[in-house]
């Protein structure tokens, strides 16, 4: 009895435990609803809502007047299809500030017989405005320098007053009767990325120009106040790259217009195949410029580490020329104030080094000009055909050679060699100290005083001094 009544205690009590247990097992297991709250909806945002944008066409940008089109509300467009403009007709006018355009990689095109339109045409003053990746292009064509057709009158362009505070980038131009890409003069417009062939007028103007190129241009190329690793090309009166500063550029010129001007060009490369200087700038930094007529390099200032070559005119012409080199057949192939560790070549008669003040440490060579010509020459070396190897008010450290005339010619000259074959080998007006000339026929050595000197020859005088100090 006692048995089976312990059993039955210890039933209930088992009995109440895993009831406890299942219902704090039951209370921490428990789950929600599984009945949808209502039917999916999408939770992405749209297009529109991360970059609103507006096409370009008749139901949001309606033209009027001579536009195809016109933005009248700020914002962001973009082109759907090309777009051809009629007679007289802008294909697309911004008349408001802050737009964003996408040409989308469509072209711009116009059937006018009066190429008087824009491909796009701001209106005057406008500011926060962008063109990007697209093409302008109509059928002006340029026969010498005649430019006539088809089409539009300009690429991109403003009313009245230029814009500020404007991009445009990766669009093309071609055919266009005036301008292709003209901003105006402002600091605050850029083009970048962009090309122009064909226009009867400037290729591209802004503040600042990068990486752009601009052919068959009838005035100006490229101009503005930086230009950077651009290519210009003028084919009528113009200038090739014209800016405050140009920067890795090549740029042609025509007429009397450099192939690059600024007040500085670093790394640049000018041509001018008529009259015009092949690069025309204040200071000229690792550089090279050539001209038919015109010098090569055209400097008032500093021109260094930098080569110019001429047929009729200067080879480099500077107020300081340095670590340079220049050719010419009848100009100064180096012309300077002071010029040093520069080389001068004249396959004529001009001269090879021109300087007005102190040549030092030059070279230069004339079949039958001067090849050193200088106030004051120092560690120079001349040669010359049958003119001065060197001339000199005074010559220092020199060697002079000439075929016929004289090797050194000096007010005074101090430790110079001279070398003639007919000719004085050192001729110094005053004072020759430490100095050997040698002529094949003519005189070896001849000074007012000789100080130190030797003088030899094959079949003329030696010597010829009026006071001798130690000479023969």
């Amino acid at each position: 009895m006692k048995t089976c009544k312990v059993k039955n205690i210890l039933a209930a009590a088992s009995v109440v435990l895993l009831s406890t247990l299942n219902a704090q097992i039951s209370t921490a297991c428990a789950q929600g609803s599984l009945t949808p709250p209502g039917a999916p909806a999408p939770t992405m945002k749209t297009l529109d809502q991360i970059e609103p944008r507006t096409p370009v066409d008749a139901t949001h940008t309606p033209g009027s007047g001579n536009n195809v089109f016109v933005i009248s509300q700020s914002g962001s467009y973009y082109l759907t299809s090309n777009v051809t403009a009629g007679s007289g007709q802008n294909a697309i006018f911004i008349a408001t500030n802050g737009v964003t355009l996408d040409l989308n990689g469509f072209t711009l095109s116009s059937t006018s017989e009066s190429p008087i339109a824009t491909g796009v045409l701001l209106d005057g003053g406008l500011s926060d405005i962008t063109i990007v990746n697209g093409h302008v292009k109509s059928s002006i064509t340029n026969n010498g320098t005649i430019f006539g057709g088809t089409g539009f009158g300009y690429g991109i362009f403003y009313v009245g007053t230029p814009p500020v505070n404007m991009l445009v980038s990766r669009v093309t131009v071609s055919g266009v009767n005036f301008h292709g890409i003209n901003l105006g003069a402002g600091y605050t417009t850029v083009v970048k990325l962009c090309t122009v062939n064909v226009s009867g007028n400037t290729g591209i103007f802004a503040g600042m120009v990068s990486d752009c190129t601009a052919l068959n241009c009838g005035g100006t190329a490229i101009s503005g106040y930086t230009v950077q690793n651009c290519y210009g090309v003028s084919v009528s009166d113009g200038v090739g790259v014209d800016a405050q500063t140009a920067e890795n550029c090549f740029g042609m010129g025509v007429g009397n217009n450099g192939g690059v001007n600024a007040v500085t060009a670093h790394n640049c490369y000018g041509l001018n195949n008529t009259s015009g200087p092949g690069i025309s700038a204040y200071n000229v930094l690792n550089s090279y410029g050539s001209s038919f007529t015109g010098p090569g390099i055209d400097s008032a200032g500093d021109v260094e580490n930098s080569n110019g070559g001429s047929y009729n005119d200067n080879g480099v012409d500077a107020a300081n020329a340095l670590n340079c080199n220049g050719s010419t057949y009848y100009g100064y192939a180096v012309k300077a104030s002071s010029a040093q560790n520069c080389s001068g070549i004249s396959y004529g008669s001009g001269t090879a080094v021109y300087v007005t003040q102190t040549a030092l440490s030059c070279s230069g060579n004339s079949s039958s000009g001067y090849g050193v010509y200088a106030y004051t020459a120092q560690n120079c070396y001349g040669s010359s055909g049958s003119y001065y190897g060197i001339f000199a008010a005074v010559a220092q450290n020199c060697a002079g050679s000439s075929t016929s005339g004289i090797g050194v010619y000096a007010l005074a000259a101090l430790n110079c060699f001279g070398s003639s074959g007919t000719n004085y080998g050192v001729y110094a007006f005053d004072t020759a100290t430490g100095c050997r000339g040698n002529s094949s026929s003519g005189t070896g050595l001849r000074a007012f005083i000789a100080n130190v000197c030797h003088g030899t020859t094959s079949s003329g005088t030696a010597l010829n001094v009026t006071h001798n100090v130690n000479s023969y």
